[in-house]
């Protein structure tokens, strides 16, 4: 019996459309389980709010002096580096999810201990430092096992870490300015209580010799409230010191901070600068100086702005500088020097 060769091939068009379409199906349905897989992944690993995440807002309260964006100096165009801006306050929304994770260096005038020589250390007449030029006095050492003598290298006196196991003796911590783990001696580590929340910043450009104040209005909403013109150190040794680079706890505030004669072994006190705010060792940001016996206060100079000058602080406007006194809290605000 003969059969017919028309119903044959209408029966396989059916059986491939229906192939097709359970083919289809399961592709749709595979493609739709690796978008969720996909946006699971994206949530679970959103640990950080990125810095294009965080709006700015310009509302200054601080209003004299203040720089535009873009401006000349010296036919060179200087320009506020607000993406560097953005990334340091996506940090600090960072340590707000869970401030108790976090901690500061601490190791002013050496009060936590001298800490040992470090590997391949590099000691001059003048001082000791670690292969990255950090200065051994009022250093902290950062060892790589806790059995080691040597440290690798130092950490600056303000640093901010994020700890990451703790015992009686040792931290095991994360430096973001490094980029690196390390073992660290726990009396040189103060934690951020659980309760902090940081707030206020401050943004100190070397290159371009800005300073910039923000303050957190709401979780990624910062308010622009000064942009000002400083002065940052010049590297001219042995009474001249760069203003350290990183990111630094306000650790203290002094009314007057008092500065000894240069290039003398006597402590002899030369003059004293209004509203100083220190975040690490002996850089703080403060006011113009007054030289003794003169104790007039000087409110502004015409070098802010331009090249650096200091000695390792940051001068300011001095009325500025008193806004910034005012603003930023102890162990509560943060610093960053930046270029």
């Amino acid at each position: 019996m003969n059969s017919n060769p028309y119903k044959t091939n209408f029966w396989y068009h059916i059986l491939f459309l229906v192939a097709c379409t359970l083919l289809v199906s399961f592709n749709t349905q595979t493609s739709q389980k690796n978008s969720i897989d996909l946006a699971v992944k994206k949530i679970h690993y959103k640990k950080t709010l990125p810095p294009n995440g965080i709006f700015l807002t310009r509302d200054l309260k601080y209003t004299r002096y203040t720089l535009k964006d873009n401006y000349i100096y010296r036919r060179k165009r200087r320009q506020l580096r607000w993406s560097k801006i953005r990334k340091g306050l996506s940090f600090i929304e960072t340590i707000n999810k869970n401030p108790k994770e976090w901690a500061v260096l601490q190791n002013y005038k050496n009060k936590n201990g001298r800490p040992p020589l470090a590997l391949n250390a590099i000691v001059d007449t003048l001082r000791s430092q670690d292969r990255l030029r950090h200065n051994r006095s009022q250093g902290i050492p950062l060892f790589k096992e806790e059995q080691d003598k040597r440290p690798l290298y130092y950490g600056l006196d303000g640093w901010i870490v994020q700890i990451k196991a703790r015992s009686k003796k040792f931290c095991k911590a994360y430096t973001p300015e490094l980029k690196k783990e390390f073992v660290i001696p726990t009396k040189y580590i103060t934690p951020f209580s659980d309760s902090c929340r940081i707030r206020q910043a401050v943004f100190v450009n070397r290159k371009h010799q800005t300073i910039v104040s923000l303050e957190q209005t709401e979780p990624a909403h910062w308010s622009i409230r000064s942009i000002n013109p400083c002065t940052t150190g010049i590297n001219r040794l042995p009474t001249h010191y760069p203003t350290p680079l990183g990111t630094f706890a306000v650790l203290q505030k002094k009314r007057f901070m008092y500065y000894l004669v240069d290039d003398t072994e006597e402590d002899e006190i030369a003059g004293e600068c209004p509203y100083a705010t220190r975040f690490s060792g002996g850089a703080h940001i403060h006011g113009l100086a007054t030289v003794y016996p003169n104790k007039e206060v000087v409110e502004y100079s015409r070098t802010l702005g331009t090249r650096p000058r200091s000695h390792m602080c940051v001068r300011n406007a001095t009325s500025h500088a008193e806004f910034v006194y005012k603003f930023t809290k102890t162990m509560q605000s943060l610093i960053f020097v930046i270029e």
